[in-house]
């Protein structure tokens, strides 16, 4: 069903702070805001130059931009709660077992009494304290910053892009021949950027209707919630398409890395 923009894309409290922490701010306002605020101006640079070449700063702001794409959403971020929580408990079994050796003088006599003073929702709390450093990956904007980009604009025979709850193609893996990524910079440009650089130039070799196609293929069957397009015009497409290709959330495959052996 059509519905105006401001009526898709959000959940109430999705990202309000946990008991214990500020509760007059939220995730949004703390991180995601100002960081959207300064991808902008990347995007408004990406958007506006035929042949883009960010700085080191901009090149960072838009790493950390993508890595937030693949963790604000609803599932993602349930997930990765659940991921930082094993993390957690984990850490805190070595710490116990060291606790004698790292306890300073400020700290209980016991483990379990440093346990007992800690907040029920201690895992969660932490979670949120270190959101910003899990989004501040440096090998990630070291390798963003060594990618093959390239900027594809739409003609007048292609269809404009559409734009969903998980709108970053992407394939399994970014470090083989193949491995690449993408977004809508708006309805008639889009951003590509591939681990090789002769791979980039073979898709390159493809009509701009192809390439089109393919993002909105994909963002179209990876939505779970909402599918923004500009007019009524890919309707059917939409219809047909929504939600069948859905990928796993990217918490869950943080989930999948701290998960034990077997489980």
């Amino acid at each position: 069903m059509a519905k105006p923009p401001k009526s898709v894309g959000y959940f109430d409290y999705l990202y309000d702070l946990p008991e214990g922490m500020r509760q007059d701010t939220s995730l949004e306002e703390l991180f995601f805001k100002p960081l959207d605020d300064r991808a902008s101006k990347v995007f408004n640079t990406l958007r506006e130059d035929p042949q883009p070449n960010l700085s080191g700063e901009e090149t960072a702001t838009l790493a950390i931009f993508i890595l937030s794409l693949l963790h604000r959403g609803r599932e993602s971020l349930a997930a990765a709660k659940i991921a930082s929580a094993a993390h957690f408990e984990r850490v805190r079994e070595e710490v116990g077992a060291r606790y004698e050796e790292l306890r300073t003088e400020g700290d209980p006599p016991t483990f379990q009494e440093f346990q007992e003073s800690e907040p029920d929702n201690a895992a969660d709390q932490a979670f949120y304290r270190s959101f910003a450093r899990l989004m501040a990956n440096e090998k990630l904007i070291d390798f963003m910053a060594n990618m093959h980009w390239r900027k594809v604009t739409r003609d007048s025979s292609t269809p404009a892009l559409l734009l969903s709850d998980d709108p970053l193609l992407r394939t399994d893996g970014f470090k083989r021949r193949e491995g690449h990524f993408g977004f809508p910079l708006s309805p008639d440009s889009m951003m590509l950027a591939f681990y090789d650089g002769n791979y980039a130039a073979e898709v390159m070799e493809r009509s701009v209707k192809y390439l089109f196609g393919s993002m909105n293929r994909q963002t179209v069957g990876a939505a779970r919630h909402f599918v923004v397009a500009k007019d009524e015009s890919q309707t059917r497409f939409i219809q047909n398409r929504f939600g069948i290709a859905l990928r796993s959330p990217f918490g869950e495959q943080m989930l999948s890395r701290v998960a034990p052996t077997g489980a």
